[in-house]
């Protein structure tokens, strides 16, 4: 976000080291959003040809993408960016076809991925995707994705409170270099996403147990400084895997649980 304003012209921008949650541990004032001002605000972006990730579709606005504006704006693609993706997963979701009308099953994942995205724009991240049952999410390093993995965990756990049909999570983190571009032709093209770390992410994401996060030990390595209290909830996975198509390269996982 600094780096979106200063491009736009601001120049008198800094970043917190620590974030909100250093700011809350020193104990400096905050003051609450007013909800009905923040209903006020309308997001405008009529240039889709300069921002294909806005659009509108029956009157609702689409708010563009947070992390990926100013990742991609202005840069030619493909571009390649360090970047920390979260993988995300509704626990057993296929037998809830057989138990409930389908419209019901598309409920509860409109229920889920409400948490999801909540949560992944509380923490400055953004949806790539949403695939099935699940979401690939990006951030722009673990200061915000571990965090933003935690909320999404504990909100997800309190939805179930009140949607006991609402299946359980898995959350798998992992960083590294990506690949940013746009695939496909002029008539049908989406952007994507290329990098080992959404290779890894998405093979460990069965390794966590339902309503636990998995990540790789950079991951967690990152969150030691940034976020000690959520670092110390994660343990050492039972053994190290040999992920398909990594082998002997496959990452230490930790995992915090549910």
């Amino acid at each position: 976000m600094a780096r979106w304003l200063v491009g736009k012209g601001y120049t008198d921008v800094a970043v917190l080291v620590g974030g909100r949650p250093a700011w809350e541990r020193a104990g400096y004032p905050m003051a609450p959003v007013d909800p009905a001002a923040a209903e006020r605000i309308v997001w405008q972006d009529v240039d889709l040809e300069a921002d294909s990730s806005s659009a509108s579709v029956g009157g609702d606005s689409f708010v563009p993408l947070l992390v990926g504006r100013h990742v991609l704006e202005g840069r030619e693609l493909p571009l390649r960016r360090e970047m920390t993706v979260v993988f995300v997963d509704m626990v057993e979701s296929t037998p809830l076809l057989w138990r409930y009308p389908t419209e019901q099953v598309f409920g509860l994942v409109q229920a889920f991925m409400e948490v999801v995205v909540d949560a992944a724009v509380h923490h400055c991240g953004d949806v790539h995707d949403f695939q099935g049952d699940g979401a690939l999410l990006y951030f722009e390093g673990p200061g915000e994705a571990v965090p933003a993995a935690f909320r999404m965990r504990d909100a997800l756990a309190e939805r179930r409170r009140r949607l006991a049909e609402l299946p359980e999570a898995r959350i798998a983190l992992d960083s590294g270099p990506l690949v940013i571009g746009l695939v496909g032709t002029p008539v049908r093209r989406s952007l994507s996403f290329v990098g080992p770390s959404i290779n890894i992410a998405a093979r460990i994401l069965k390794l966590a147990p339902p309503g636990g996060i998995i990540a790789t030990e950079s991951i967690v390595r990152h969150a030691r400084t940034t976020d000690p209290d959520l670092a110390a909830r994660f343990r050492p996975f039972s053994k190290r895997p040999r992920l398909k198509g990594v082998g002997e390269k496959s990452p230490l996982l930790f995992v915090a649980s549910g």
